[in-house]
């Protein structure tokens, strides 16, 4: 090889394809809410650029479902529901053809009364054109398990509060489309973490570091 070279680089050069397509989903990519009882259908519209529908197109897409703490953009500082709540990632749903108007239905199904808090539906769409290539979306949808949920904001930044100091709450009651259901009594309960991190010894894995987390309630109030 030649030595005055001291890296090499391999790339490869493809013609720009502009895409032909477009997907329009739902109403038109607003962010729907739902309840179990309702159960979660979302309109695919796929059309080419030019106006005619892309019939018998194919149409792929995937599920994926994880807990929503912030739904709502007029409310960006207020947390709903659990944080750490169980994922459902990457779910592949049957592959399927759009109809002679370029249309599709998806209903989802999927047992949603074991969630018990607000979660997003992420469906990824790929559509078909008829040489191979495809454009890709997505549309999320806000399960929304109970008639209400109260939003908790903290006065605190960067979930850092001061230590033994005083802190704040605001809390608002919201339904499923992030209203406001006005003032009313709710059970509070502040409980503290505590993670103690320590180094141990065992023959299996040698010198390691491990945790011990502890929670106890610090106050309980209406």
């Amino acid at each position: 090889g030649n030595n005055q070279y001291t890296a090499n680089f391999i790339f490869k050069v493809e013609e720009f394809l502009p895409e032909r397509l477009r997907l329009t989903l739902g109403d038109n990519g607003k962010v729907e809410s739902f309840t179990a009882k309702q159960g979660l259908a979302v309109n695919v519209l796929g059309e080419y650029l030019y106006g005619a529908p892309a019939a018998g197109n194919k149409l792929d897409s995937k599920r994926s479902v994880s807990a929503w703490n912030n739904p709502f953009k007029q409310w960006p500082d207020y947390f709903v529901g659990v944080r750490d709540a169980a994922k459902i990632t990457n779910v592949e749903l049957p592959s399927v053809k759009l109809n002679k108007q370029g249309k599709y239905v998806s209903q989802i199904s999927q047992d949603w009364k074991r969630w018990n808090v607000p979660a997003k539906v992420r469906l990824n769409y790929s559509l078909f054109e008829s040489g191979g290539r495809a454009i890709n979306r997505h549309h999320d949808s806000l399960l929304w398990p109970l008639d209400s949920f109260v939003a908790v904001k903290p006065s605190f930044k960067n979930n850092q509060s001061m230590s033994n100091g005083k802190i704040d709450f605001n809390l608002l009651k919201l339904d499923k489309t992030g209203n406001s259901l006005g003032k009313g009594d709710v059970k509070a309960e502040l409980i503290r973490e505590e993670k103690r991190y320590f180094w141990t010894y065992t023959d299996d894995n040698g010198w390691h570091y491990e945790r011990i987390e502890k929670e106890y309630t610090v106050d309980n109030r209406t």
